[in-house]
């Protein structure tokens, strides 16, 4: 399965299985076009892993909401296909922020999950765990 890459606003699939995170899109209501998203990612049926840039902000109840039942719910699948969460993060203050927030989402999830200073530290990480072209 396939899906139009122009239809995502929350994640930049244009290099899967690598798929950024568009920090940018992180903003009060995007959870719904995140688990539409989400839902189409593992409709694909292909394994992928996630980067995410800099530092998250801040979500709204609501949408923390709405992402924690999906995931709740949809916990097993994602496990299988998301093969790791990788987090980009130039300062080491908040790399080490993003390290220990990342532990309890791989307690939570299943999923590994690093923290690294570059882009080019986070391929290596990703190229060990997807196929990447």
């Amino acid at each position: 399965m396939t899906f139009d890459a122009s239809t995502f606003v929350v994640h930049d699939v244009e290099w899967f299985p690598v798929v950024r995170v568009q920090s940018e899109a992180i903003r009060p209501g995007y959870a719904v076009q995140w688990v539409a998203e989400m839902n189409a990612l593992i409709a694909r049926g292909e394994p992928f892993a996630v980067i995410y840039v800099g530092a998250q902000s801040d979500e709204a109840h609501e949408d923390r909401k709405r992402r924690g039942i999906w995931l709740k719910q949809h916990a097993d699948a994602l496990a299988r296909i998301c093969k790791v969460l990788v987090t980009v993060e130039a300062d080491d203050a908040l790399r080490e922020v993003a390290r220990v927030s990342g532990r309890g989402v791989t307690r939570a999830s299943g999923i590994p999950h690093r923290a690294v200073a570059n882009w080019s530290d986070a391929l290596d990480i990703v190229s060990c765990r997807v196929e990447v072209n």
